[in-house]
C-alpha cells in the first residue's frame, strides 16, 4: 500500500530439501516460493506459502514454508523550495509597505503517500496582532497538512512594514 514498506522478511525454515533431477538442483543456489499479494498491505503479516515446483524441482520437504512481513510506515522528508504564503487578518486600516522575503523553502515529513499529496498545504502570516504603523517580524505558520511534520521553514519568520 502506498505509504508504508516492507522493512524486512523471515523465512522460517530457512533451508528446504529439494528434490529433482541432480544435475538441476547442484546448480541451484536459491528456491522460489508461490507468490503471495501483498497489495493493500499496511501492517506486517504472517502466511504459509508452498515451494515453486516444476521442471528443476520435482518436490520440496518440507512443501511450504512461512514467511513473516515486518511492515512499516514508509516515512520521507521532502523539501519544498521558492514558496508563497498569504497574509491573513490584516486590520483593514492598516496597508502593508514591504514583505521581505516573500518566499520560503519548507522541510516535511511523512508517510510517502501523505507528502506526494499536499494539496491542501497553506502557508500563511498572521496579521492579527498589528495595531500600529511599524515594521514585525512574525512567523510563518502552515495549516492543511494533517499527519505530516514540519521539519523546517526558512526563514522561519518574515518582516513586513505596515502603515495606516
Amino acid at each position: 500500500k502506498d505509504g508504508y514498506k516492507i522493512s524486512s522478511v523471515t523465512i522460517t525454515p530457512s533451508h528446504v530439501t529439494v528434490y529433482g533431477t541432480s544435475k538441476k538442483i547442484k546448480a541451484l543456489e536459491s528456491v522460489e516460493t508461490l507468490p503471495i499479494n501483498i497489495s493493500g498491505v499496511d501492517a506486517s503479516l504472517k502466511q504459509k506459502v508452498g515451494i515453486k515446483v516444476g521442471e528443476i524441482i520435482t518436490d520440496a520437504k518440507p512443501n511450504e514454508v512461512q514467511i513473516e512481513l515486518k511492515v512499516v510506515e514508509n516515512i520521507i522528508v521532502k523539501n519544498l523550495n521558492n514558496l508563497s504564503f498569504v497574509l491573513e487578518n490584516l486590520n483593514p486600516h492598516f496597508k502593508v509597505i514591504r514583505i521581505n522575503p516573500d518566499r520560503v523553502d519548507l522541510s516535511v515529513r511523512g508517510r510517502s503517500d501523505k507528502l506526494n499529496s499536499l494539496d491542501n498545504l497553506k502557508l500563511f502570516v498572521d496579521l492579527s496582532k498589528i495595531n500600529r504603523d511599524g515594521i514585525y517580524e512574525l512567523p510563518v505558520k502552515v495549516a492543511g497538512i494533517e499527519g505530516v511534520d514540519v521539519v523546517d521553514i526558512t526563514p522561519s519568520r518574515i518582516k513586513i512594514e505596515v502603515r495606516r
